[in-house]
């Protein structure tokens, strides 16, 4: 049987092969990317499990969500991180990101500006979906939240010739759009990138910006409301 989908993608990325080298950004362009998010624990229990997620951008803002709504909550159960809904604001350089956490009766909106993601840019470059990508990585942060560098780093790829500065999750500030990203414990995978036609092009923007009832809070100031709740809970069940 002919997979339909395995064609999609050939498509889209023989059309962006073909035109790379032409490939300019259009302020008047609305985009929408899927991304597949596999696991690098377990192998036994998520070998496979593969989610889709989606990124719908323009020139400054970015969406980045899960595709599939109908099984977000059995996908969701298995994803070790990363849940929830990421909004990006290159202008201003700040990432929103409207936690899937259910351990708290509030909904936070934790926001994190882009130069707090300390990205390192190297020189090692590699091929990805026909894009000449570069390599970046970070440190993540620790008990003490600084950067434990005893710990795997988190690598992204992105392709300056897609000059937005959007990405997967936390992947954005970086000079170009992020084709793959990898966590300690799973990967995020460019699958697909097109135009979409917009009939209302302030639907789409509105569409990019988060809203709902939610309170505003730092990304450090919401990792210590974590870890004092994970304290209590380790204390509450020695008990």
């Amino acid at each position: 049987m002919v997979n339909l989908g395995h064609i999609k993608i050939f498509i889209a990325f023989f059309f962006l092969l073909q035109n790379q080298n032409s490939f300019k950004f259009d302020s008047n362009e609305n985009y929408i990317a899927t991304y597949s998010k596999g696991f690098l624990v377990a192998p036994e229990k998520f070998d496979n499990i593969i989610i889709e997620y989606t990124l719908k951008f323009n020139e400054s803002l970015s969406k980045f969500e899960i595709s599939d709504k109908k099984n977000l909550k059995l996908k969701e159960s298995v994803v070790l991180n990363g849940s929830g809904i990421y909004f990006n604001e290159s202008n201003d350089a700040v990432l929103n990101h409207l936690s899937g956490n259910s351990i708290f009766s509030d909904k936070y909106l934790i926001q994190r500006n882009h130069e707090s993601l300390r990205w390192n840019i190297t020189s090692e470059t590699k091929i990805l979906n026909g894009f000449t990508c570069y390599k970046a990585f970070r440190y993540p942060l620790g008990l003490d939240f600084k950067e434990n560098k005893n710990e795997p780093v988190l690598t992204a790829w992105f392709a300056p010739k897609l000059n937005f500065k959007h990405g997967p999750a936390d992947a954005v500030g970086l000079p170009g759009l992020v084709l793959e990203y990898t966590h300690k414990n799973y990967f995020y995978r460019l699958e697909t990138l097109e135009t979409t036609s917009i009939d209302n092009n302030d639907d789409f923007v509105n569409g990019l910006k988060p809203k709902g009832d939610f309170k505003k809070i730092a990304y450090l100031d919401y990792m210590k409301k974590v870890m004092k709740w994970y304290r209590g809970m380790k204390k509450k069940y020695r008990k």
